[in-house]
């Protein structure tokens, strides 16, 4: 569970900013909320089940989720590959000459079977400049290991045999790779623990969705998953009755004539764009949507998902995945541009469906959805806005934050009326065209 992030020098982030899911000792004026929204992560932490982000285009709330995936992809590929930290260095560059030479900091608070971690690094595009690990196993917190650039220091009480091997062999540490990158060659349960919890989080970022569908189609063969997911795009009413996958095997693509109806195919041709697809081997699964015609005595007809389906049910089908998977498990699911091709009450449903999981599942996401600004879905702890300063640096804080603000207030009009800031100041579009 994730209790904050924090993050500095990173794209429009200079300053540090922390993006917290701790609960606000506040009440709602749905009492529900106190009750279904939050939960009890330790005895004295309470967490929020989901965080909603919003914030102007460019004020810099996706380049949160960017650092969430930049963390991730640095802890998980730093030991295979000595360009994942250069290639991750993207630091503020309208700050002072000086600013260009502080390192980009992340650091995470999260908990792991009932132990509080404290895990951060600092990094420049050459090399790790620093990177701890601080554990809270009872009442205070006690570190596992610091790092000032290639100096370890272990708790041997901790983490013994990690020491006594960097004691063996110091070569084995690299300038561009994490400690906690290379725990897969150590017998740690901690740091495997650690490891492992990261690479669960559910990290969407919009850059990274390029053939997202091709990506998930192997998943949906588990006949499980596949019902899952066929009752979710049904209930979401997009027509859709069932969805099935098959494997293409073949390298020639004869058999998709095999796999779609000839009718379809006689009125529906597919585009250019699909044939290179299958010919160049870059569709490896064919997905079919079942849909009921009506006009023919119910008869079911197999469609080609990518060739027929709407880019908003593309989308769900992609996030149904990742849904179950962060629910029925438990684990964070972290979206960017949440509502980008769906429809108001389709996005507002899902994050009711993580405020009343009982898995301790938390949905993270960026939005300019409005409609989810409403008191009886979200408490003001779970609603954050993030703005630019005059000299381009964004800065993130919490609705909670602002005192003054009503349990009843419209949250939604209050913010289009930019009581709390994060909105664009648009200029008058009619004098372009006057002149």
């Amino acid at each position: 569970m994730i209790i904050e992030f924090s993050v500095g020098n990173f794209r429009s982030i200079k300053d540090v900013q922390t993006l917290s899911m701790v609960a606000a000792p506040i009440s709602s004026k749905y009492k529900e909320l106190d009750e279904q929204n939050v939960f009890q992560a330790t005895e004295k932490i309470r967490l929020v089940k989901t965080k909603a982000i919003y914030g102007a285009n460019a004020s810099g709330k996706s380049n949160i989720i960017k650092a969430l995936k930049v963390f991730q992809q640095i802890i998980l590929h730093s030991f295979k590959d000595e360009n994942v930290v250069p290639e991750s260095t993207d630091r503020f560059l309208l700050g002072e000459e000086k600013d260009l030479e502080t390192p980009t900091f992340m650091q995470m608070i999260f908990i792991i079977d009932e132990v509080i971690y404290r895990y951060g690094f600092e990094y420049r595009n050459d090399c790790i400049i620093s990177e701890w690990l601080y554990g809270r196993p009872a009442q205070k917190e006690v570190y596992y290991y610091v790092r000032d650039k290639n100096e370890i220091k272990f708790n041997d009480t901790k983490l013994k045999k990690i020491s006594k091997l960097f004691n063996l062999s110091h070569n084995l540490l690299q300038k561009k790779s994490l400690i906690l990158s290379m725990s897969h060659i150590f017998d740690s349960s901690i740091l495997g623990s650690i490891s492992a919890y990261v690479a669960s989080m559910g990290i969407i970022y919009e850059i990274y969705r390029e053939r997202a569908i091709q990506m998930v189609a192997p998943l949906l063969q588990y006949k499980e998953s596949l019902d899952d997911i066929s009752d979710i795009l049904k209930f979401a009413d997009t027509s859709i009755e069932k969805i099935e996958v098959f494997e293409v095997k073949n390298k020639d693509g004869r058999e998709w004539l095999d796999l779609i109806q000839v009718k379809s195919l006689d009125e529906n041709p597919f585009d250019i764009d699909i044939i290179h697809d299958i010919l160049e081997g870059k569709r490896k699964f064919f997905i079919s949507a079942n849909h009921i015609n009506r006009y023919r005595n119910n008869m079911v007809e197999q469609l080609d998902f990518e060739y027929h389906e709407s880019e908003g049910t593309k989308k769900l089908l992609e996030l149904s995945i990742s849904i179950l998977n962060s629910i029925q498990n438990g684990i964070p699911l972290i979206i960017d541009e949440f509502d980008s091709r769906f429809h108001p009450i389709i996005s507002q449903r899902i994050v009711d469906l993580y405020n009343k999981n009982s898995s301790r599942a938390q949905f993270i996401f960026t939005t300019h959805d409005t409609n989810l600004l409403n008191a009886k879905l979200l408490r003001r702890d779970q609603i954050a806005f993030v703005e630019k300063d005059k000299y381009g640096a964004s800065h993130l804080y919490d609705l909670v934050e602002f005192k003054g603000v009503r349990n009843d207030a419209s949250f939604e009009k209050d913010y289009l009326d930019g009581r709390y800031g994060a909105i664009p100041f648009v200029g008058d579009f009619e004098s372009i065209f006057n002149k």
